[in-house]
């Protein structure tokens, strides 16, 4: 897209569209444990946004780039109408799809992503060049969950990590770009939750490192009367990772219903 590559992938029985968006520093394997359950109901979309994965990297990066990114996956693919969920920042990223595209969007879940409210600040994301590791197992014994937590089996965490590297000149390195500029602009963000006009859910971890009870009560407030708030027993921000079986229950089951209410959607003005 504008001259950069965007891997994406297509699986599944369904026929109903639901495109899945990681979070910052990702890629499409963070959804891997939660598949089975969801191919047999469902197409299922994934990507790797921008400067993640094996997709190309940009100078810039921003949330409205890659809403864009997603929905061009959406339009090469053939889809005319998906629940858009998206973990983390991949949240932020599926409420700017929802709220610019809703013609193309059945419903929105968001999973476990930093709202911030008025007078708080959103913690730093740190960028800087990644490290080189002399070998790929070194870089695998580095590999760690940004906020750490208990929980993914290390089967699981092997196989993401194994597709978090690339060779690069002298050694090893990850995938992801954090040398770039990152811009997250809540402000806009809130505007894209105020106009959302999908049916939502928010899906969050009650043991989250980042949805803690003020960023619950922050997404309360923003989030339009009828937003589904569901909290996941135990579950610790990696969600889709340590609590995967609830948290695709819970996909398939909100989007399901967001299928059947989209079809009854009173436009905006109407």
């Amino acid at each position: 897209m504008n001259g950069i590559p965007i891997r994406y992938r297509v699986s599944g029985q369904g026929e109903r569209d639901l495109i899945l968006v990681h979070g910052h520093l990702a890629h499409h394997l963070w959804w891997h444990a939660i598949l089975p359950a969801l191919e047999p109901h469902w197409r299922v979309i994934q990507l790797d946004l921008s400067g993640h994965g094996d997709s190309g990297h940009r100078g810039y990066y921003d949330i409205e780039q890659w809403a864009d990114e997603v929905i061009a996956v959406l339009e090469a693919v053939g889809s005319d109408r998906a629940v858009v969920a998206g973990h983390s920042l991949g949240g932020s990223v599926a409420i700017a799809t929802a709220a610019r595209r809703a013609d193309l969007a059945a419903g929105l879940i968001v999973i476990d992503t930093y709202v911030v409210g008025p007078g708080i600040e959103r913690p730093h994301i740190r960028t800087g060049a990644a490290p080189v590791y002399s070998t790929r197992q070194e870089g695998l014994s580095r590999f760690r969950l940004v906020p750490p937590q208990p929980g993914p089996s290390t089967e699981l965490l092997a196989l993401i990590a194994e597709n978090s590297l690339r060779e690069v000149e002298g050694g090893w390195t990850w995938k992801f770009d954090r040398a770039s500029p990152l811009n997250v602009d809540d402000d806009l963000i809130g505007e894209h939750i105020a106009k959302l006009n999908v049916p939502t859910c928010f899906i969050y971890g009650t043991q989250s490192g980042v949805v803690n009870p003020e960023v619950i009560e922050c997404a309360r407030a923003a989030f339009p009367i009828g937003t589904q708030m569901v909290g996941i027993a135990d579950a610790h921000h990696h969600l889709v990772l340590d609590h995967a079986e609830p948290c695709a229950r819970l996909i398939d089951e909100h989007a399901g219903k967001m299928f059947v209410n989209s079809r009854s959607r009173i436009p905006v003005g109407e």
